[in-house]
């Protein structure tokens, strides 16, 4: 096992063509959709709005907002209800939308942002037994609500935006998506290898000598990294926000002494087999042309006669074997020593041996 240091270098660098990029994760989707029922231009155009919202979203998370266009639910006329009630509008992960309330008149635009559970919103809309439907999906779907605030000029949007994405992280910090996510350089002198990342959650093959791993979540990962030839390495690294880090690790080839070892103690078990198979034949030929009596207190006579010696040896030994045989083929990795089919066979020999010795 090895241990590694994480250096962390000041700035992302930027891609060259031999580095293999790979995304660790897809950045989840944040739906938004703006609400003006007027169409009105006011203010704050629609376009303008989105951008500032997108900008703000991104700059404090690791959500990707996407527009659901208006006109996929006009229909609905701004009945949240209604809206939910078709769950193809928010496919694959997108957990959570942005409605974006805009009534605008030529000299004002009165803006509400509510952040509302997908999950949750479908689920209350295929309620049919309570009277006040809306008011039933804003208690139980809404999750980060603003107040309606009114607005007379661009300039003024930014800080509405700004204090509005601040009420989002109880939300997204446990969804692991508060912050943005970063880039860290692995270059290793060894590749392929497998990577590991926190206990699992990631999975992946490492080819090139340098990959750079996109969307690494913030915070400190831990990974590992293995392979048939060489020894595990386990270490851990932060991820920082804006600063890409860099990982060197030098893998070290496994025992091969245990490899040949384990070769040989397969061989031998075969030939311990082959070997034991036949004293144990010998034994029994010998035994159907003579007989052996014990004297004494316990005296008995062997059914095995004079072939009593060969067969016990030869029985303990094809034990042995087996257990040597086994042991190499079924515990372990390739690469290590069979200390159990080494300790196995001797055991079970020895066992085997004696159980038989008692017995004839």
């Amino acid at each position: 096992m090895l241990w590694a240091l994480a250096f962390i270098g000041a700035g992302v660098v930027v891609s060259d063509s031999g580095f293999e990029e790979i995304e660790l994760r897809g950045r989840p989707s944040l739906g938004v959709m703006i609400h003006t029922p007027s169409k009105e231009a006011g203010p704050i155009p629609t376009s303008y709005l989105l951008g500032v919202l997108r900008a703000a979203i991104e700059a404090r998370t690791d959500w990707l907002p996407r527009e659901i266009p208006q006109e996929q639910w006009e229909s609905c006329g701004g009945s949240l209800p209604c809206v939910f009630s078709n769950p193809s509008l928010f496919e694959g992960d997108m957990h959570h939308v942005l409605w974006v309330s805009n009534l605008t008149s030529s000299a004002t635009s009165r803006l509400s942002i509510q952040l509302i559970d997908v999950a949750a919103a479908v689920r209350a809309a295929r309620t049919t037994t309570v009277a006040d439907l809306g008011s039933y999906l804003a208690s139980t779907a809404v999750r980060v609500g603003s107040e309606r605030q009114t607005l007379r000029a661009a300039a003024e949007l930014g800080p509405v935006i700004e204090r509005f994405v601040a009420l989002l992280r109880p939300i997204a910090e446990p969804a692991g998506v508060w912050g943005r996510s970063s880039t860290l350089l692995l270059e290793l002198d060894a590749v392929p290898m497998q990577l590991r990342v926190d206990e699992g959650r990631y999975e992946l093959t490492i080819r090139e000598p340098q990959t750079r791993l996109l969307s690494v979540p913030l915070g400190v990962r831990h990974l590992e990294l293995s392979s048939d030839e060489h020894e595990t390495i386990r270490t851990d690294v932060e991820i920082r926000a804006d600063q890409e880090a860099t990982l060197h690790l030098s893998p070290v080839l496994a025992d091969t002494l245990g490899g040949a070892a384990r070769t040989i103690g397969l061989w031998s078990g075969v030939g311990a087999v082959l070997t034991g198979g036949g004293l144990v034949a010998a034994g029994v030929a010998l035994s159907q042309r003579s007989s052996i009596c014990l004297v004494g207190p316990d005296q008995h006579c062997s059914p095995l006669g004079r072939g009593r010696g060969p067969v016990l040896v030869g029985a303990g030994v094809a034990a042995g074997g087996l257990g040597l045989l086994f042991g190499a083929l079924l515990v372990g990795r390739e690469q290590d020593w069979p200390w159990v089919g080494i300790v196995g066979g001797v055991v079970l020999g020895v066992a085997t041996g004696s159980t038989l010795a008692l017995v004839f």
